[in-house]
């Protein structure tokens, strides 16, 4: 829980999967290191936020299925879950492509849900993952991402909590060789980029398609810094 200019926001965080290191470690660790998605337990978390007068209630989900860009049922099931117990907004992670988001009512309060991000920053793309059978229709969408925008207003007189909009800043990995022939991996908030002198027409052209794809996932959000 954090107190943001006066409106308390709880951050929920959960995972699907391990990915293997639940071999190496004791159960008892691995209850007490990691959330787990456990529906009985994350209920219990929202109940408690709740009685700790959170204003905004967050949740961070690692799930679904990799490099899907349409959600998978059992997102859209535990989704639908959390937003009817309390959760205000959940931002999902782990299938490294941007899935859609999507804004619903529930008992007149406006929620959204960003079944994935994308990736932030990482070394997969259309060069590191096609040589391993991943196709390129595929590969590319590993380059890009989101940060999302949430704006929240409390009424000074009533004390009402409201989602103003959500928004977004689409992004694109950029990897390249340094001067001394290292390699560099640059995080481009697209909108800032796309027309800048230094950037090539090839990555260019990849920044579009990226932007594009983009925008078609989060198409139902306010404020888009795509728009």
């Amino acid at each position: 829980m954090k107190d943001v200019k006066g409106i308390k926001i709880a951050f929920l965080a959960y995972t699907e999967m391990v990915n293997g290191l639940e071999s190496t470690m004791k159960p008892e660790d691995l209850d007490s290191m990691i959330n787990i998605i456990n529906e009985e337990k994350i209920f219990e978390d929202i109940a408690y936020a709740k009685g700790k007068n959170a204003d905004i209630i967050i949740a961070s989900m690692h799930w679904g299925d990799e490099y899907a860009r349409v959600q998978a049922g059992r997102q859209e099931v535990l989704a639908d879950k959390l937003l009817s117990a309390g959760v205000d907004i959940i931002l999902g992670s782990h299938p490294h492509v941007i899935q859609p988001a999507q804004r619903m009512e529930y008992d007149g309060k406006t929620k959204y849900v960003i079944y994935s991000m994308g990736n932030f920053i990482s070394n997969q793309r259309i060069e590191t993952l096609v040589p391993y059978g991943i196709g390129e229709e595929t590969s590319k969408y590993t380059e890009d991402g989101v940060i999302v925008d949430i704006n929240i207003e409390k009424n000074g007189e009533t004390g009402e909590v409201t989602i103003k909009d959500v928004g977004y800043i689409p992004l694109w990995v950029y990897k390249g060789t340094t001067a001394d022939g290292g390699t560099e991996h640059v995080v481009y908030p697209i909108m800032e980029y796309i027309e800048s002198n230094d950037i090539n027409d090839k990555t260019k052209a990849r920044m579009q398609r990226s932007l594009k794809d983009t925008a078609m996932q989060m198409k139902v959000l306010q404020g888009s810094s795509a728009e």
